[in-house]
């Protein structure tokens, strides 16, 4: 991770913060900790995120610090769903996040939750890889172009402020966070953690 990746987190905020217009389905959390109580239903594990925002389902986009040795900047991040499911690491960096995240969260929930019903039944539920194709992902990406007026805008910051670009398969970068981390689901499990269903 880039040095200055809490810049980016903060600079993210800020445009979040300052941005004229809607660009995604993504809001600030006012009072984080509560709301990670109340999802996870558990007092003692809100230690291990750091908010950083929720899609308008309710569910968290957030740091997940499993180890303790490295800062939030550094670690993974993880959808938390309002709805028991998915719960699942999806971008092995801040950076990697935003590099998708134009593709909209509408997307990664997609995403997670075909990979969650492909692990349960392989046999019965496409591969991601066979459902999100090329033209399916642009799909997703002029959808939120035209869905969201701010789209443009964040697309600009990013390339321009930020040096990000625009990740060409945001399938291999949920993939790869997916293959190379703790399973987040079944971690909530063995800590005794019960997200809502």
């Amino acid at each position: 991770m880039n040095a200055n990746s809490d810049d980016i987190l903060l600079q993210f905020n800020d445009f979040y913060q300052n941005s004229p217009d809607e660009f995604a389905d993504f809001e600030l959390v006012k009072n984080p900790k509560k709301k990670l109580k109340t999802l996870l239903g558990n007092e003692e594990k809100p230690a291990e995120f750091q908010v950083i925002g929720q899609h308008g389902t309710g569910s968290l986009i957030a740091f997940w610090r499993h180890n303790k040795n490295i800062d939030f900047i550094c670690s993974p991040i993880v959808w938390l769903s309002s709805e028991g499911f998915p719960n699942s690491v999806f971008a092995s960096s801040f950076e990697s996040f935003l590099s998708i995240f134009p593709y909209g969260t509408g997307f990664i929930y997609d995403a997670l939750c075909n990979y969650y019903f492909h692990k349960q039944s392989p046999k019965l539920q496409p591969s991601p890889k066979q459902k999100f194709t090329p033209t399916k992902m642009k799909s997703y990406l002029n959808q939120n172009k035209k869905h969201y007026k701010g789209h443009a805008d964040f697309l600009a910051w990013l390339n321009n402020d930020m040096k990000i670009v625009l990740a060409d398969n945001p399938l291999s970068i949920i993939e790869e966070a997916i293959l190379n981390h703790t399973d987040l689901a079944s971690w909530l499990e063995n800590k005794g953690v019960r997200p809502l269903k």
